[in-house]
């Protein structure tokens, strides 16, 4: 199973945690909740088929936008997507 913090006493490295969600996010919300392009993002997926969560999120998940390179690949993406600035 997923679920799992960092434990520091042991040293333990952190696992991914994804978190139910009461209501299915919406598009534009989706990376505020998800990271896509964490290599864990399958595996919590499914994860949350199995549980047959109505939604999910990686916001509380200790590797959430953890790793520098999928970080910026986010940043790059929702500046691509944002909308157009209003003049």
């Amino acid at each position: 199973m997923l679920h799992g913090q960092a434990n520091e006493e042991t040293g333990a490295s952190p696992q991914p945690n994804p978190t139910v969600l009461a209501g299915l996010v919406q598009p534009e919300n989706v990376e505020r909740h998800r990271n896509v392009f964490c290599d864990h993002y399958d595996h919590c997926l499914d994860e949350a088929l199995r549980q047959t969560w109505p939604s999910w999120s990686c916001e509380r998940c200790p590797m959430f936008a953890r790793d520098p390179v999928s970080q910026a690949m986010r940043v790059g993406h929702e500046a691509v997507n944002r909308p157009e600035a209003q003049f």
